[in-house]
């Protein structure tokens, strides 16, 4: 059985933009790291 919680977030605006921030980051080195890696089509798979 899987259990969840929801839980209300209460940020300021400062908060929110740091927030937006640190996703755009991660998800920018996510990227990257995909394009950096070996390609399915070299055998790495």
């Amino acid at each position: 059985m899987i259990w969840a919680r929801k839980i209300a977030w209460g940020s300021n605006k400062a908060q929110e933009s740091y927030f937006c921030r640190v996703v755009g980051v991660a998800r920018f080195a996510y990227n990257w790291a995909l394009s950096a890696g070996p390609k399915p089509s070299e055998g790495a798979f």
